[in-house]
């Protein structure tokens, strides 16, 4: 799993936080990149993302959870959180814990292998502009600065044996690891970051042909039609609660869906729809699609609103213009007027995504770095998409 981001310029030491939508997000881009490349050190890292998710994130019902903190408890006995603190390690606690030696050698131990790998010092690998609260001191932030050639190298073992070694230091630390108490977990189910990460996962059992992963995604799409959505009004649900005994429980009054709920679960249908090739799933992406223009699209400029018009709340609707941590609603509804306007054949939705370009354009133009979802969505769309059918051979 990826943290929320790096305070340091070589990408060394991070906020620690785990964030869902990051995860859904980085997976399909690292599904993209070893689809482009063929470079399977892509793919083994969209496998990674994903096993944290489904070991970490996914509760019982399939929903995914919004977050893991960044504070935990150093120990049992401690009274107070430190940041990093299930994730870092003192140069000791690796030689405790990686003391027997490599096999077939008698002088060099799996704990030398891992520090020069993973640039772990016995002072810590953290300075003091990077941790000015001194939080993370004579802690390492495991990095890996060279390659794996490079520690071959400096051991004159070959590779697999070095590469074998850190796979096994690595299970290792893991279940070492499991000892120390674990961030908090945010058990808050939000729809869109559920859809974002229902797309992670489709494209992965398609990209990488895991019949499991489609399942999770699946799993994730009935917890949302089951418990985040009203099948009475059509409209979606912003958030919900899995309790310790996994009953899932609404906020008191509910909270009806946002933009960014509808649009990025109608997303996550539609990677499910072609990873699966169900039309149950197509055809509740275009009743959602449905309700979104229902509630959030102005109808005299074009564009949709944030927020539907029947919150007292709201004193002001907007239209967001910019991808930040999470893509636009806006950007997003741009593709997913463009497929679904090719599913369907449904002109008026293709009409609904220019008419979006349009009013984003001067954005577009003057800084499309603002703007890279909906860039993609116009690549996507001149690129002429092309659907291949199924047919069925009879062979007489």
């Amino acid at each position: 799993g990826f943290h929320r981001y790096s305070t340091d310029r070589y990408w060394h030491v991070p906020h620690f936080e785990k964030m869902l939508y990051d995860q859904g997000q980085l997976t399909v881009s690292y599904l993209d990149a070893y689809q482009i490349t063929h470079d399977r050190t892509f793919a083994d890292i969209a496998n990674n993302i994903l096993q944290y998710v489904s070991r970490d994130l996914q509760c019982k019902s399939g929903g995914f959870y919004s977050a893991e903190d960044a504070d935990s408890f150093p120990h049992e006995c401690s009274e107070q959180k430190k940041e990093g603190a299930f994730c870092v390690w003192t140069c000791s606690e690796v030689e405790k814990a990686l003391s027997e030696y490599i096999e077939g050698s008698e002088s060099i131990k799996l704990s030398d292998v891992f520090c020069q790998h993973y640039g772990v010092s016995s002072g810590g690998n953290v300075g003091f502009e990077h941790d000015p609260h001194g939080e993370l001191k004579d802690q390492n932030v495991l990095m890996v600065r060279g390659t794996i050639e490079d520690t071959a190298k400096k051991y004159k073992l070959n590779m697999k044996t070095t590469q074998d070694a850190l796979k096994k230091c690595r299970e290792i630390l893991f279940v070492e690891r499991q000892k120390r108490p674990r961030p908090h977990l945010d058990n808050k189910m939000i729809t869109a970051w559920n859809g974002l990460m229902i797309s992670g996962f489709a494209r992965a059992g398609q990209v990488l042909h895991n019949a499991e992963y489609t399942e999770s995604a699946l799993k994730a799409a009935n917890f949302i039609r089951t418990y985040m959505y009203n099948v009475d009004t059509g409209c979606l649900l912003r958030s919900s609660y899995v309790d310790e005994g996994g009953d899932v429980s609404q906020i008191c009054p509910p909270i009806n869906g946002f933009l960014d709920d509808y649009a990025a679960l109608i997303r996550g249908l539609l990677d499910l729809y072609e990873a699966c090739y169900d039309d149950t799933w197509l055809e509740w992406a275009e009743q959602l699609q449905q309700k979104q223009d229902d509630l959030f699209w102005d109808s005299e400029n074009a564009g949709y609103f944030t927020v539907a018009d029947n919150d007292p709340s709201i004193l002001l609707r907007i239209k967001e213009d910019q991808d930040g941590a999470e893509p636009s609603p806006n950007s997003i509804s741009v593709m997913n007027l463009f497929r679904l306007s090719n599913y369907l054949n449904n002109e008026e939705w293709y009409k609904k995504a220019v008419d979006l370009l349009q009013v984003f354009s001067e954005r577009l133009e003057k800084i499309p770095l603002a703007l890279p979802e909906m860039v993609c969505a116009i690549m996507y769309n001149v690129g002429a998409p092309k659907q291949v059918g199924h047919s069925v051979l009879l062979i007489k």
